[in-house]
């Protein structure tokens, strides 16, 4: 299972600037619940939100707040990549 990156909604779309935090909290559950299923489930898990956070150690991954770049996609395939091999797929 892929765990969703994290994303910071309020500078993208109609989003109110109240609603942005409780809308990056929402995903920040989601991925939480699809870890937990995965490793309930024993199943392949690629954390990549754990692996490319928002920071500024990671900022090359993120072409914006939203959107990893194409670097971030790369890093995204070698978490994948790993989470199989560790499984043994």
């Amino acid at each position: 299972m892929l765990v969703n990156t994290d994303c910071e909604t309020e500078h993208h779309g109609a989003v109110p600037p109240d609603a942005a935090p409780a809308r990056r909290a929402n995903l920040s559950a989601l991925a939480d619940g699809i870890a937990a299923r995965a490793r309930a489930e024993d199943r392949a898990l690629a954390d990549v939100r754990a692996a490319m956070p928002m920071d500024a150690a990671h900022a090359a991954l993120w072409d914006d707040a939203v959107h990893p770049s194409p670097r971030g996609y790369d890093w995204i395939a070698n978490v994948v990549h790993a989470a199989l091999l560790a499984r043994g797929l």
